[in-house]
């Protein structure tokens, strides 16, 4: 049994008109309340530029990089439980990533002054080795964020709730 998975175009979403954000809704209410899963397309991010800014990091980082970086799972010396290098167990996990979270998180923001759970300062890899690393993926983060929020005024809007619901 096979599945159609279809792709619904959200730009109409990033707009102002209601409209064409409501149609946009009405699609997103079939499919989920049909197989549940789409694709999106026009989301403003540009997937070939962050594979590549990925692949360049992870072609290029040492294993003492990687190491430094780790989150406390892995190297005690760290502190950070969230951001930073998540190691491959041979036999377990052969995935390796870095984890980033949100760039506004800096040591003066409210949430890293009262120690809130699972909040941290980004840690980052050394720029004069990976001079660009850091400028791209905070970006990328903003991108995130905008689509996220474009994606969750479409599902507030499939819900009947005011386009806003969830901010």
């Amino acid at each position: 049994m096979s599945v159609e998975v279809p792709i619904i175009d959200i730009r109409p979403l990033f707009g102002e008109d209601i409209g064409p954000k409501a149609k946009i809704a009405e699609q997103i209410h079939d499919v989920c309340r049909g197989n549940g899963f789409f694709y999106i397309s026009h989301h403003g991010i540009d997937v070939k530029q962050f594979l590549s800014a990925t692949n360049t990091f992870h072609r290029n980082v040492t294993a003492e990089e990687k190491w430094s970086l780790a989150i406390n799972a892995y190297n005690k010396a760290n502190t950070h439980k969230r951001n930073g290098y998540y190691l491959g167990i041979p036999g377990k996990k052969s995935v390796e990533s870095f984890c980033i979270l949100n760039p506004e998180f800096t040591e003066k923001h409210p949430r890293i002054q009262d120690h809130s759970p699972m909040h941290e300062v980004n840690i980052w890899p050394d720029p004069s080795r990976h001079p660009e690393f850091r400028k791209f993926f905070e970006q990328h983060f903003r991108n995130m964020v905008t689509l996220s929020s474009a994606l969750l005024q479409g599902f507030a809007l499939a819900l009947g709730k005011p386009e806003h619901y969830f901010d």
